[in-house]
Order: C-alpha cells, then structure tokens, then sequence
C-alpha cells in the first residue's frame, strides 16, 4: 500500500505525479493518485445494470467491465462491495429494444444529444407510465436494502497484476462470484423480513 506524502516540497512532487497519471488512467475512472487520497464507489455495469430487465434484478451485471478491477489491483486497494436490494422496484424495466434502435440510428434517426447510450429500455414507471429510452422518472415508492459487504483482497497487486489479463478474468470472477452470493443471502434476509 502507498503511503501519503507530507507537506512542503514534497506536495509539488506528488502534484507532478497526479499531473503523469491522469493520461494513464482508466476511462470512466475517476483518477486515484496521490496526495488526493479518497473513496471511490464504483457502478462497473453503468447503465446495463441500472436498466436491466426486472426479471434480472438479483443477478449481478457487470457488462463484462473489468476496469474496476484492474484499477483496484494497479492501486493496490482491496474492493468492497456494496449490494442492494429494491432499486429495481422503482422503475419496472419491462425489456432492453438496443438493437432495434441501434439499426433505426444507422438508418439515420440520431441519438438524443448525439450520444450513444448503450441500451434503451422499455419500462413501466412514473410519470410517463409505459416510457421507452433512458428517460428522467420519478422513482416509485419502495425499500430499497442495501449492504456493505466484507472487503476483497487479491493475491497479488500492481502494475504487472493490473496487465496479466488472465489474473484480472480470475479476480473479476472472485468479485462476481462473491457478490453474486452476497446478493442470494440478502434477497433471502429481505424475503424473510415484514
């Protein structure tokens, strides 16, 4: 684990090395280096999680997004998960159209504010009642169980860690896997309770 710097000329130091690592960073990351030490709560699904159908909503989904880990390995930090039952109550995403949108916009129908979003949802949800796209809503009324789950720790850390892909699909499968688990035994602890 780094430790953090002092004071005095030792500031312009680490101010010179957050200046070299912002190129290197991760994209959609933000850019954890020193002396700006900090939590960071990370959604590696985005918005294929968020708008996944509500059929799925006890499944984990992390797109395939494995820059999480590779950031918590490059860093050498532990990841601890946060899970979550009842978000996906507040908006009944009923199936994901991406593919047929995707082929009307290569026919010509442009993106909402020329960008791609990567799914587009067909819910059920306020105030629009049945709406399409990844639209503002207000959230239904539900309770919504979150917990925060024990850290996880790798074998190895750094830079060559953060490279080897094959050591990142192992890690990335540990963290699935163990929040997957965590996941099953917090639906069951709700399901259980009033």
């Amino acid at each position: 684990m780094r430790q953090a710097e002092g004071a005095g000329g030792e500031e312009k130091q680490g101010e010179k090395r957050m200046a070299e690592h912002i190129p290197s960073c991760l994209p959609c990351f933000p850019c954890l280096s020193e002396p700006y030490w900090a939590s960071v709560l990370v959604y590696p699904g985005g918005q294929y999680d968020m708008f996944r159908p509500h059929s799925q909503r006890y499944k984990i989904n992390f797109a395939e997004n494995k820059g999480f880990v590779k950031l918590a390995l490059k860093e050498e930090v532990p990841i601890i998960p946060v899970i979550s039952v009842g978000a996906h109550g507040t908006l009944i995403v009923l199936c994901d159209c991406y593919d047929l949108v995707k082929q009307l916009h290569q026919l010509g129908l442009p993106w909402l504010y020329q960008i791609d979003p990567g799914i587009f949802p067909i819910y059920l949800g306020l105030p629009w009642g049945l709406s399409i796209g990844p639209l503002p809503n207000i959230p239904l009324p539900v309770q919504i169980h979150t917990r925060v789950c024990r850290p996880i720790t790798f074998e190895r850390y750094g830079q060559d860690a953060a490279k080897d892909r094959n050591y990142v699909n192992d890690c990335y499968e540990l963290v699935y896997n163990q929040m997957q688990e965590e996941l099953n035994q917090l639906v069951r602890d709700t399901q259980k309770s009033p």
